[in-house]
């Protein structure tokens, strides 16, 4: 089992989980053409399509919401964007070879979006704690393997435009 280092040599498996991880990095940016950034109504209206299922979506909302992470939807959008424009980004890696993840993480936010292989949205929040403890957890109860990675100039390109639009909203 590996140690959580942001640091760790990257030639562990570096070849398989570069391509998972582009696979997850591509399969966001075609998600992307369901999503509507025209306007502030397109763009609050189509965000759902990001996520797992529109269900979940409004669960997670909800949720923080609740938490007072997020004061409404346009707010939740903003923040998980801003995440993904984030320096910071790992590859999480399971036992079981199906599962994989790709976790943004904002220093300045404290606020991590979990991608699925699929690309689409797992999850956007603010963490309580470190992310060394987060991920320290789930190297010890799920026995993950993380890696600190880069993302695609093509993918940074594409994210920061949609920011910025959301930003002039």
């Amino acid at each position: 089992m590996l140690s959580f280092d942001p640091d760790v040599d990257k030639t562990i498996g570096y070849n398989s989980d570069m391509e998972n991880f582009r696979q997850i990095e591509n399969n966001f940016l075609k998600s992307l053409d369901n999503f509507d950034v025209s306007s502030k109504e397109s763009a609050l209206n189509t965000f759902h399509n990001l996520w797992m299922s529109e269900e979940k979506y409004f669960a997670h909302y909800e949720k923080r919401k609740k938490e007072g992470f997020v004061a409404d939807r346009f707010d939740y959008m903003r923040k998980t964007f801003n995440t993904i424009t984030s320096e910071e980004v790992y590859f999480e890696t399971y036992e079981m070879p199906e599962l994989w993840d790709r976790v943004f993480y904002s220093k300045d936010d404290n606020t991590a979006v979990v991608l699925a292989k699929n690309g689409k949205i797992l999850t956007s929040y603010q963490i309580k704690t470190t992310i060394e403890k987060t991920f320290k957890k789930h190297i010890d109860f799920l026995n993950a393997k993380i890696i600190k990675m880069e993302v695609s100039d093509e993918f940074s390109r594409q994210i920061e435009s949609i920011a910025n639009k959301l930003a002039l909203f």
